[in-house]
Formats: C-alpha cells, sequence, structure tokens
C-alpha cells in the first residue's frame, strides 16, 4: 500500500509543482484567500474528493472521500495557504497546502485501490477483542465504550458480535452501535494562520469534531519532530493625560510610554528561556500614547505569569508619570488567542519511522531543546485532536529564516519539492497506519487523554483570567 502512496505522488508530482507555484506567485492575506480556495477545491473536485467550498469561513473548505461499509477513524490533513503583506509566502504556505492535497489524493488512492484491506484489518482486530468481552461475566463498564464506537460498519459479522452484547450495553453505549458505517479521509482547508486565527473560528463552529487525528508539516531551515509552538496572547495599552489645570504639572503620555517601554526592557533579564515579549510603541503624543503587547510561552499558565508581570509594569509607567491608562488586559475579543502545540508523540514517532524511511533525519528531537519563538493556531486544534506539525527542511538557510524574503524565495525554489513530497508520502502513510492498525489509533487517543496539557482544557481560546 506504501507503494500506490509513492506512486500516485509521483505521478501527479508535475500536478503539484503547478498548484504550489499558483499559490506562490498569487499570494494572498488572511481570509483574503479567495484564489488559492478555488484553485485547491477544484483540484480535489477533479480528484473525486466531495468538496464543501466555503467551508464555515468564506475562504475555508472541507474535502472528504468516505470510504463506506468499512470502520476506521477519519483522519484530516490540514492545508494553510495564507501569505504575508509584502513578503508573500515567507512562511512557505503554498507548500503546506500542496502536502495537504498530494496526501489526500495517495490515501484515496489506497482506499480505492484496496477498498477492503483498511476496514477489515480494523475490524478483525475489534472482533477478537469484542467476543473476549461477550464471554466476561460483569457488564460493561464506562470505559468500555471506546470499543464500541469503532463499529461504524455494516458488516453482518460485526454487528452479529454488536447484537449479542446488547443486553450488556448501556443505552449510550447501545446509541454508539447505530452511528455511520465508514471511515474518511479529509483535506481541510484552514485560512489565516497568520495571526487571524482561522482555524479557531473552525473548531469553534465543529470542523474538526469526530477527527480522530489531524495531520500537518511546515517548512523550516531544519528537520524537526517536536517544535516548540507557544502559546501567544497579545495587549494594548493607551496613556492618557490627565485633566491638566496647572500648565506647570508637565504631564505627557509620551513619558508614559517610554517609562513603560523601559520597565518592560528590564522584565526580560528575569524571564524564562523560553519566555517572549515584545512591545511597539504604535502612537506617541503628548496627549495620548498606545503599546502593542505580544508575549509568548509554552502553556497557558506560564502565559498568566507573563501577563501579570506586564501589568505590573504598564501600571507601574502610569503612576510615575500621572497619566490614566487603559487596557484590553481582560477583554481577547480583538485576539485569537493561539494556543501552545502539544505533540502526539505516537503519532509522531510514527510519522519519524516513515519520514526516516526516505533519508529525513531529524534535529532536535527533545521537545524541550528548541530556540523556536513561534505561534500557530494549530496549536489550538491540538488541544481538540490528536496532532502532529513537523517541521522539514525546504533548503533555507541563516539569515533566510521564516517570515523573511530569503525565505519566500526559498519556498518557491523546485529545491523544495523533493523534501516537501517525501514529507507527503511520510504523513500519507502515517494516515494509512491509523487506518490499518487499530492498537496504533487505540494508543494515540489514550496517548491524547492521558497528556496532562489536555486534561480539564474548557476552551480553544487564549483567554484572559
Amino acid at each position: 500500500m506504501s507503494g500506490i502512496i509513492q506512486k500516485t505522488i509521483k505521478e501527479n508530482e508535475s500536478m503539484l509543482w503547478e498548484l504550489s507555484q499558483d499559490l506562490w506567485k498569487n499570494p494572498e492575506l488572511a481570509y483574503e484567500e479567495t484564489r488559492a480556495h478555488n484553485l485547491l477545491t477544484a483540484v480535489l473536485e477533479n480528484f473525486g474528493f466531495d468538496v464543501q467550498r466555503h467551508y464555515v469561513l468564506p475562504t475555508a473548505f472541507r474535502a472528504e472521500f468516505s470510504q463506506k461499509n468499512a470502520c476506521g477513524p477519519t483522519i484530516a490533513f490540514v492545508c494553510e495557504y495564507d501569505a504575508l503583506p509584502k513578503i508573500g509566502h515567507a512562511c512557505g504556505h503554498n507548500l503546506i497546502a500542496e502536502i495537504g492535497v498530494a496526501a489526500g489524493i495517495a490515501v484515496k488512492a489506497v482506499l480505492e485501490n484496496y477498498p477492503e484491506v483498511c476496514g477489515k484489518q480494523i475490524v478483525d482486530q475489534d472482533l477478537r477483542r469484542l467476543r473476549v468481552f461477550r464471554d466476561r461475566t460483569n457488564p460493561f463498564d464506562a470505559h468500555d465504550t471506546r470499543f464500541i464506537e469503532i463499529f461504524r460498519l455494516s458488516k453482518p459479522a460485526a454487528w452479529t458480535v454488536i447484537e449479542a452484547l446488547r443486553h450488556d450495553l448501556s443505552s449510550d453505549c447501545q446509541r454508539k452501535c447505530t452511528l455511520t458505517p465508514e471511515q474518511k479521509i479529509v483535506v481541510l482547508g484552514t485560512p489565516a494562520e497568520e495571526g487571524g486565527g482561522g482555524k479557531i473560528n473552525l473548531i469553534e463552529k465543529g470542523a474538526f469534531k469526530n477527527i480522530d487525528a489531524a495531520l500537518m508539516a511546515h517548512p523550516q531551515m531544519h528537520n524537526r519532530l517536536y517544535p516548540l509552538i507557544l502559546a501567544l496572547a497579545r495587549i494594548t495599552v493607551k496613556y492618557k493625560i490627565k485633566n491638566q489645570v496647572d500648565p506647570y504639572e508637565n504631564l505627557n503620555a509620551v513619558d508614559a510610554a517610554v517609562a513603560c517601554y523601559n520597565n518592560v526592557t528590564l522584565l526580560r533579564h528575569s524571564l524564562k528561556s523560553k519566555w517572549r515579549v515584545s512591545v511597539i510603541i504604535r502612537r506617541s503624543s503628548g496627549e495620548e500614547s498606545e503599546l502593542r503587547f505580544s508575549y509568548r510561552a509554552p502553556t497557558q499558565s506560564e502565559l498568566t505569569i507573563i501577563r501579570c508581570k506586564l501589568k505590573s509594569c504598564i501600571e507601574a509607567a502610569a503612576k510615575a508619570t500621572d497619566c490614566h491608562c487603559e487596557s484590553d488586559f481582560y477583554d481577547r475579543s480583538n485576539d485569537p488567542g493561539y494556543m501552545g502545540m502539544v505533540t502526539n508523540e505516537t503519532l509522531a514517532k510514527t510519522f519519524r519511522k516513515y519520514a526516516e524511511s526516505k533519508g529525513i533525519t531529524f534535529v532536535h528531537d527533545d521537545p524541550r531543546i528548541c530556540e523556536s519563538a513561534v505561534s500557530s493556531d494549530m496549536g489550538n486544534v491540538s488541544l481538540v485532536v490528536p496532532s502532529i506539525h513537523p517541521e522539514f527542511n525546504i533548503g533555507a538557510a541563516a539569515p533566510h529564516v521564516n517570515h523573511t524574503p530569503g525565505f519566500a524565495t526559498a519556498a518557491g525554489s523546485p529545491k523544495a519539492q523533493e523534501p516537501t513530497l517525501r514529507v507527503a508520502e511520510a504523513l500519507a502513510e502515517t494516515a494509512l497506519g491509523l487506518m490499518t492498525d487499530r492498537r496504533f489509533l487505540d494508543e494515540v487517543k489514550a496517548e491524547f487523554r492521558r497528556d496532562p496539557n489536555i486534561v480539564g482544557t474548557e476552551t480553544v481560546r487564549a483567554v484572559g483570567e
């Protein structure tokens, strides 16, 4: 089956190159990706996917291929395709979209060539388990529902086992036995990663509901399995002079902005190595000044600590200059609130196995060893669905890091195609593993349930405390 993945991508490499080049030559900003949306959906429709254009958001899409009468998971390949102002695809989102399409059509080809294999392997594995459960003397407990939910199929043998078990099942378990039988590949188009939080809006509208795993990969200057994608929040602060009666008071909002800026500069000396704080004075005059803060940390709890420290810096500047201070500390309505990435290690290790078989060598395998200071709304996805977001080397070198004109050039170079397609193959093979090996799928989900970064998460949007 891996051979079909490689053959499909090889046969379509010219089309994939043209797709990537079209995106690269026609960059579009967040929520303005009309051309990219139309191009990607047209390609996927041509390959037989059931495509929902303008899915939830005007420039989002959802392309599905369902294998009926087969038991298995729903796996999503996540596409990004927005660009940056002035410097175009300097984050390589044209390659991310190319990978999503390549992996999607490759797995679809496998399911079409082996219509019984994926579902049958999982059915056989779970029938053995359910027969053991059937012979138990004790009734099913709540934990057994995870073995029932996978029977979204119409195979008589499987339903025979379920019917034999029905007297032991709770009403909730019985309801789960009536789910529609199918397994799916989804290519999900997610706009506005560059600051617009497109995936967050999609999550809140239910786009990731019933998806068992979300896979994507991001171009970089290196191959990294565990990128440190930091949680991100922003604050806007305004200083205004109070009613000035005495002309000798010399109140000045510029002084407050400068004092705050200096306070934050001193604060950086006490921050942990993976904490980031940046501040920009956006406007300054004698009567009013405005600053914009961005701060990042690996976890939401660490963001809260930074927020408290920044609040002290901001308030101290207001007191020292006798200015009135306004801030949006507790209003996140204008801030998408990116969460830190939680890489599913079970998924990542399997992806690594396939990637290394293609000659890809990873650096910085320890997720604690990373100098990155990036953020992405894929972090929010990783809190609701088991996810991976590996980075791959496209041949760029310092100083041409992400978000520079040099990286944009690398993202449009023919040199980037070989690693891009190799990564697409590895992602497709990882997805196929989830569809053919129930134990692997169970381990991925079990890790997700155990992860302390995920348990108790009540929101996909970073909010003020």
